[in-house]
């Protein structure tokens, strides 16, 4: 993951000093609503359900809005949702088992306490249940399990079930049990789990993630690319039903069926088909929205149907699927990937197959800004000192100059278009990481991009980070590149490193660099030379982000740990988790008041509950030996006074820094003694070229011995 999107740096006071609050650290933004929506179902009492990378949402308005109803759910990835003649919820997780609520959502407890640990961590597909109660669960690569005391104790249950990786069970009437399985086909069960018989006759595609039923008993079955098959003799036979289906092959996703046995079914890439024939043929449904991937359907017994989406939320039809409305009100469940702030504290996440959302109000409020963008994988952001907008995609990079509202592509000699990580060095010139093409530089605004490959033997791009020296540094599959010359030779720097696949790059104000790679994170603090392994008081955590702040604090976004963060360079680790519902952290970034904001998936964005604010290295103002002034006059132009006192000697350094945390200009670096002192800035950069209107910021860094004292404050420039 590009480190670009992540250093949207401002300056921190130690966060030890807001931990001990009783508020907690983190609040949930209100947004974006929307995110992944892995099923569906709708309750006895006509309430609907959506299981959600976030957790369970419940709506008892027809979808109008929604609540998160977690209460009691340790993991909160859900892949499975059924209800039974009681009302019960039951709700199957990635690898947390199934939880089960009997209040309708209020709370939920975990009904698999004894079963063993690879039931637990498997993925729950799905979840059905038969006319006696009796539970059935498919967990991936361990089959399918069956409970007759509701949850109390499970049996496994494969004899003769030869592919235990089962994506779906469906049940007839008759109490006859179906398995779709990843790689061998249906298998059917006629004695409630004990044995099951393969029924592929006339199947031609063995990967079978969908099955349903309709009220005359007919069953059929989505498959992975070719398609809809038909059996309508309780699966002996299969025949595929594709007239007006995509003739290259449909992957199937989800099936709802309604009271007139009309047949909905949900694709990956062509959204919503519609049979009014039993299967005979299918009529594409042009529902309007560019969501093209529905991960679930379902209907209620007003015949309104619901379809949940690869990242748009949901979408309700009240007319049989001719028109549809998004009705995600509530529903904060997307997954943000990335996140990037310009000058005036507008705020743009980028959350994949949806696009980018943007924030005007500090997160209280988001709307979509998409004009001009494909639906396509939004993987990192970046904005230049101009307040130009890049969007790194699976479509190579596209650009805004009017703060998101339209977007243009600039692709001329970007001939890869896998664009990952993205950063912006202190000429302005942009650099774009791809998958498999390496790297890519504009030096022109995006207009025109040249390869800059030499010396790059892994072309794999994950992450960016550059210097205040502007040196880049690329993290890659085979370890990490470093260039001193704008990217036109590479050399590879991998001394030290014991893992080579390197997820996340960032870099401090001492210049020394971080790397993430998994399980293990590595520091360097002579350029890329040599690098040591720090955290090893970390166990078993994922390293997704990596963050570093101007006071050198770091911060680590991890899978299923939510946050690390570190105020001694690596070297010891305190989890910041207060208030974080979501404990998958995938982006960073800070605004200029000094508000933290983190992308989650399954959580949206959350935000620090008070600004952070630039202090000296201790927590108390506790050397007097040295003061920085605020500047004058601020705001300014074209140039500006910074006043600063102290009564020792000192080896002391004044810079500027835009809002990426980029060095814009050194104003003093040297030995001085004590005394009152001013330092005018310009407006310039360190190339005397002048710079954009807009916040900035500059910091005074001072060494006493072993001490150092560090104070930071920021100042606008209106041209």
């Amino acid at each position: 993951m590009s480190n670009a999107f992540l250093k949207q740096m401002f300056f921190l006071i130690i966060l030890s000093a807001f931990v001990s609050r009783a508020q907690p650290f983190w609040e949930q933004t209100n947004g974006p609503c929307g995110g992944n929506i892995e099923c569906l179902v709708i309750g006895l009492n006509g309430n609907i359900f959506a299981g959600t990378y976030g957790g369970v949402f419940r709506s008892t308005d027809n979808g109008d809005s929604w609540t998160q109803v977690n209460s009691g759910l340790t993991e909160k990835f859900i892949s499975s949702l059924v209800v039974n003649s009681k009302g019960h919820l039951y709700a199957g997780t990635a690898d947390g088992g199934i939880f089960k609520s009997s209040d309708n959502g209020d709370s939920w407890i975990l009904i698999n306490e004894r079963m063993t640990e690879a039931f637990k961590s498997s993925n729950i597909f799905s979840i059905v249940i038969n006319s006696n109660g009796h539970i059935f669960a498919s967990a991936y690569g361990e089959g399918v399990f069956r409970t007759t005391d509701d949850g109390d104790s499970w049996t496994q249950m494969n004899t003769g079930l030869t592919d235990k990786f089962v994506r779906v069970l469906a049940i007839n009437s008759n109490g006859h049990l179906f398995a779709g399985t990843h790689n061998s086909g249906v298998f059917r069960s006629t004695n409630n789990g004990v044995t099951w018989t393969q029924v592929n006759s006339g199947l031609t595609e063995d990967e079978i993630p969908l099955l349903t039923i309709n009220s005359k008993g007919d069953l059929f079955a989505g498959t992975n690319c070719r398609g809809v098959f038909r059996s309508m003799n309780n699966g002996d036979s299969w025949t595929a039903v594709n007239e007006g289906l995509n003739p290259w092959g449909e992957c199937v996703e989800s099936f709802c069926i309604d009271t007139d046995d009309n047949i909905f079914i949900g694709t990956v890439f062509n959204g919503i088909y519609c049979s009014i024939d039993n299967g005979d043929s299918w009529l594409h449904i042009k529902t309007g929205f560019s969501e093209k991937w529905i991960h679930s359907l379902a209907i209620n017994s007003s015949g309104h149907i619901f379809a949940g989406t690869d990242g748009s939320g949901v979408f309700r039809s009240t007319d049989k699927g001719a028109t549809w409305t998004q009705v995600n009100t509530g529903m904060i469940s997307t997954a943000i990937g990335t996140l990037a702030i310009n000058a005036e504290g507008h705020i743009f996440a980028g959350i994949s197959h949806v696009g980018i959302f943007r924030s005007i109000n500090n997160g209280d409020s988001w709307e979509s800004v998409n004009e001009g963008l494909p639906v396509t994988d939004i993987i990192s952001i970046v904005i230049n000192a101009s307040g130009h907008i890049f969007a790194g995609t699976f479509d190579g990079v596209f650009r805004s100059i009017d703060n998101g509202d339209s977007w243009t592509q600039v692709n001329n000699g970007l001939t890869n278009k896998y664009v990952q990580p993205m950063a912006i060095n202190s000429q302005g010139h942009l650099f774009a990481g791809t998958n498999y093409g390496g790297i890519f530089r504009s030096t022109n605004n995006g207009n025109s991009w040249q390869e800059i490959n030499t010396g790059l033997t892994n072309e794999f791009i994950h992450a960016l980070a550059i210097n205040s020296r502007d040196h880049i540094f690329a993290g890659t599959d085979g370890g990490i590149f470093r260039s001193k010359d704008n990217g036109d030779l590479w050399i590879e720097k991998n001394t030290g490193l014991a893992y080579k696949s390197i997820d996340d790059l960032a870099i401090n104000f001492r210049d020394h660099i971080f790397a993430s790679s998994s399980r293990s994170i590595f520091r360097s603090t002579d350029n890329g030379d040599s690098w040591t392994q720090i955290g090893t008081d970390l166990t078993d955590i994922y390293v997704i982000s990596l963050f570093v702040d101007p006071q050198d604090h770091i911060y680590l976004g991890t899978y299923r740990n939510g946050i690390f963060h570190s105020t001694d360079n690596g070297d010891s680790w305190t989890q910041l988790n207060t208030g974080l519902t979501c404990d998958y952290v995938l982006s960073f970034a800070i605004n200029s008041s000094g508000y933290i904001f983190v992308g989650t998936l399954g959580g949206g964005v959350f935000r620090s509950q008070e600004p952070t604010t630039s202090v000296n290295e201790t927590a108390k103002n506790d050397y007097p030996s040295f003061m920085l002034e605020q500047n004058f006059p601020n705001p300014f132009n074209p140039q500006t006074t910074i006043s600063y006192q102290l009564t020792k000697p000192v080896l002391m350094t004044i810079k500027i820094y835009d809002l990426q945390s980029r060095e814009i200009k050194t104003l003093f670096s040297k030995d001085i003694d004590e005394g009152n002192y001013t330092s005018i800035w310009d407006g310039t950069d360190n190339q005397g070229k002048p710079v954009a209107s807009g916040t900035y910021f500059y910091r005074m860094e001072a060494w006493d011995g072993d001490e150092r004292f560090v104070s930071v404050k920021k100042m606008l420039l209106i041209r």
